[in-house]
């Protein structure tokens, strides 16, 4: 009977590990927010869009992550399009 229940406590903390450790692993998912170009932001840049290129390169994007474009209102615009209607431009 105290092997028994010794084995069920055992049991009991396994689940609490595993759950602990889920709860760590999804905290460490969360999703980033970039904002494009960083301090530049989302304007022409006198290096031309190579700039924007370089940007890109030095991150690693992960599902989920959200890219922030900061712009002039009014004097720019962002639409998001389909794939086609980007290939058609």
């Amino acid at each position: 009977m105290q092997q028994r229940r010794i084995t069920d406590e055992m049991k009991t903390m396994n689940v609490l590990v595993v759950i602990a450790v889920a709860v760590v692993l999804l905290h460490e998912a969360e999703a980033t927010l970039y904002t494009v170009g960083d301090d530049l932001g989302w304007a022409i840049p006198p290096g031309g869009a190579a700039i924007y290129a370089a940007w890109a390169a030095k991150h690693s994007f992960v599902v989920d992550d959200e890219l922030e474009f900061d712009f002039i209102e009014g004097e720019q615009d962002l639409a998001l399009v389909t794939k086609e209607d980007y290939d058609s431009l």
